[in-house]
């Protein structure tokens, strides 16, 4: 039955629409639906000023406003609305704890595609749309923006009954990319509404010096790279040792003051208006003259030494021109760092030098041991507790410091002057001279200063007939009287030279030795400077220094300005008739350490102990200057340095006392004024035979 029903309907509707088909009995074609459009694109000039621009897709319309200053030059916007069942990408969920995902259950409602044509944005867009579904009860609408391979929400959103609207919340960084970026309105449950995120990236110095201050900045964005734009940050440091932060007026930036060396932590930003979101970047407090043991360094430069002297003469008589003498050689250092093998904690620096002229090259090797003292307001004195010398032609030179001097420099670096005084104990040994007629050499020294540079000198020597050892003394007092009691010569003790103090523009020396009958007084022009001590010494700090012209070679280790620390000492030995000018200059930089060191000594003789010019005479009232003038000058610049491998190593000395590395004045000044000093001794030597020779009725010529 229902065959045969089936059979008759087949039939009727055949017949039926042969009917409707006319005479010619066909049946024409149904017509081809028209396809609903998923793409509509609008453009729009937007002038500086701003404006709004609107696309409209069947029953959707977008509407993009462009507030003023948003784009500089203003710009043309494209804007591209696709139907949500014709998205460029795909729009799924990947778990709610995933930050650049669509939380699960996430509707699409609108999707637009926003070009600039290249112009920068610099400011959040705003976008409402129109004729969307309206949200189901008990769900949220935000946009999400598509950077980078994927999807973070940028925008929450209030609805009106017709339209949705972007709303302004600290926590969302708005429509902030215009490149060809796709936004997405879609609808969620509220309570799969995902937790907003930002990525707040500190950028500033990884390491400060001490007192010295850095400048810190911070960049928000989203997980995906939508920036945040107008945001203000509070700046914070997560570890006292570090130092202090201040957040500079406005919130842009935060101004970092290096705290005690070897602090290490975090520079903190953190959003002002949203708590939650904050960046760090590791720091660490430095001092600009870092490293720490096994840090290796290597200078080289010039040293160069004058010798202007008018007492050698073809005849007694000064001369108004003096005869100069000039070595230059090639200086190259390497210095090495070390920790002090007798608990201390000490760092013991090793200091290699050659210098090569065109007659010879010399070498010496200066070990200088430094302490780091904590001072009880956080600062640390860098102190030279000694400094060794040893050149290739045997001498050996010693300074061992007192606990008021030796002091290279105070961290933090803060310009400003600190203080030394003189005390010291001075050792010398010399193999390779002496007076004795046999030929037998060797003489070494032992003078104590005093913290005003008073000295009590004691120089062992052979004797010069007995052959055996003797001790010369060498007394220089606080008003500048003095004496030298040479038992090399009479062993009795009675052969004296003594320096009255200077009186009347004269510094009267008297010649005695009872046992010779030598009773006579020589009157020496007082050639001692106005106003000086025995021992005057300046220290000072200076920051935003620039190198010393001869420091070329240290310009490539330099960005801008360098700290400067600068050493002064005028030294007056009324015994041996010398008035010494010293500067040293360092030029420190913060990260890398001493870049080059300058060191200028001028030793003024005013004694003729060589008797050319007559028996021990002394600088005339009518030739008051100088009979002799020795400048030494080295500047050596920094050339490799393994700092950078260094600076990270673990310091097992951290708790005693920071163990970074400097170019010590010891090592540098020190080997300066050892040569000044091996020129004076070699003069005193000769003084000490010619005075051997006289005594006896004999000639040092």
């Amino acid at each position: 039955m229902l065959r045969n029903l089936r059979a008759v309907f087949s039939a009727v509707a055949t017949l039926g629409f042969a009917a409707c088909g006319g005479s010619s009995g066909t049946t024409p074609p149904a017509p081809a639906p028209t396809p609903t459009p998923t793409v509509a694109t609008a453009t729009a000039g937007v002038p500086a000023g701003g404006g709004t621009a609107t696309v409209t897709l069947g029953k959707q319309t977008a509407t993009v406003t462009i507030p003023a200053g948003a784009f500089a030059a203003g710009a043309t916007l494209t804007l591209t609305l696709t139907a949500t069942t014709a998205l460029p990408v795909t729009f799924a969920s990947k778990g709610r704890k995933a930050a650049q995902s669509v939380p699960v259950g996430s509707t699409p409602l609108a999707a637009l595609t926003i070009d600039a044509g290249g112009a920068t944005l610099l400011a959040p867009l705003q976008v409402g749309f129109s004729g969307a579904a309206a949200p189901a009860s008990g769900t949220s609408a935000l946009v999400t923006g598509y950077n980078n391979g994927a999807f973070n929400d940028v925008a929450t959103t209030t609805y009106d009954g017709k339209s949705y609207t972007t709303a302004v919340d600290p926590r969302y960084s708005g429509l902030t990319r215009a490149s060809q970026t796709l936004y997405v309105l879609y609808s969620v449950a509220a309570a799969n509404v995902a937790t907003p995120t930002a990525v707040i990236t500190v950028a500033g110095p990884a390491s400060v010096s001490t007192a010295s201050t850095g400048t810190y900045s911070a960049a928000e964005a989203t997980a995906n790279g939508f920036p945040f734009f107008g945001k203000t940050y509070a700046f914070s440091v997560d570890n006292a040792t570090l130092g202090t932060i201040v957040t500079q007026t406005g919130g842009l930036t935060g101004v970092l003051t290096g705290g005690a060396v070897g602090g290490t932590g975090n520079v903190i930003a953190t959003d002002a208006l949203v708590g939650t979101f904050s960046g760090k970047l590791a720091v660490a407090s430095t001092t600009s003259r870092p490293g720490t043991a096994g840090l290796t360094e290597t200078y080289s430069g010039t040293l160069t030494e004058v010798d202007a002297n008018d007492a050698i003469n073809p005849s007694p008589a000064p001369s108004s021109t003096p005869i100069s003498t000039i070595t230059t050689a090639k200086a190259t250092l390497n210095l090495t760092a070390s920790t002090a093998t007798d608990g201390t904690g000490h760092v013991v620096f090793t200091g290699n030098e050659s210098d090569a002229s065109n007659l010879t090259t010399l070498t010496s090797q200066t070990v200088s041991t430094l302490a780091y003292q904590t001072q009880s307001g956080g600062s640390t004195n860098v102190r030279t507790i000694s400094s060794v010398a040893t050149e290739s032609s045997g001498v050996i030179y010693e300074h061992d410091y007192g606990s008021t001097n030796g002091l290279t420099t105070v961290l933090p670096e803060i310009a400003g002057p600190f203080s030394n005084d003189a005390a010291e104990e001075y050792k010398e040994t010399d193999p390779g001279i002496g007076i004795t007629p046999s030929g037998t050499q060797g003489v070494t020294t032992d003078r104590v200063v005093a913290s005003n540079g008073t000295y009590v000198s004691h120089i062992n020597e052979t004797n010069f007939t007995s052959g055996t050892t003797a001790t010369d003394v060498a007394t220089e007092n606080a008003d500048f009287s003095g004496n030298l009691q040479l038992n090399s010569v009479d062993p009795t003790g009675a052969f004296n030279f003594k320096y009255a103090a200077p009186a009347n523009g004269q510094i009267r020396v008297s010649e005695i030795d009872p046992n010779f009958g030598i009773n006579a007084v020589i009157a020496a022009y007082d050639w001692i400077p106005a106003q000086a001590t025995p021992s005057i010494e300046t220290d000072s700090i200076a920051a935003a220094s620039q190198l010393d012209g001869s420091c070329t070679n240290a310009a490539a280790f330099v960005a801008g300005s360098t700290m400067l620390v600068t050493q002064t000492l005028n030294v007056v030995d009324v015994v041996e008739g010398t008035f010494e000018r010293r500067t040293i200059k360092s030029y420190d930089v913060n990260g890398i350490g001493t870049v080059c060191t300058v060191v200028a000594d001028t030793v003024q003789t005013y004694y003729d102990y060589s008797g050319q010019e007559g028996e021990f005479l002394l600088t005339y009232s009518s030739n008051p200057g100088a009979l002799l003038t020795t400048t030494i000058n080295e500047s050596l610049s920094l050339q490799t340095s393994n700092v950078a491998q260094v600076a990270g190593v673990t310091r097992t000395t951290q708790s005693a006392g920071p163990t970074f590395a400097l170019l010590p004045r010891a090592v540098v000044a020190n080997r300066v004024h050892y040569l000044a000093r091996k020129r004076q001794a070699e003069r005193m030597t000769i003084f000490r035979n010619h005075a051997a020779q006289l005594l006896r009725g004999g000639s040092s010529k």
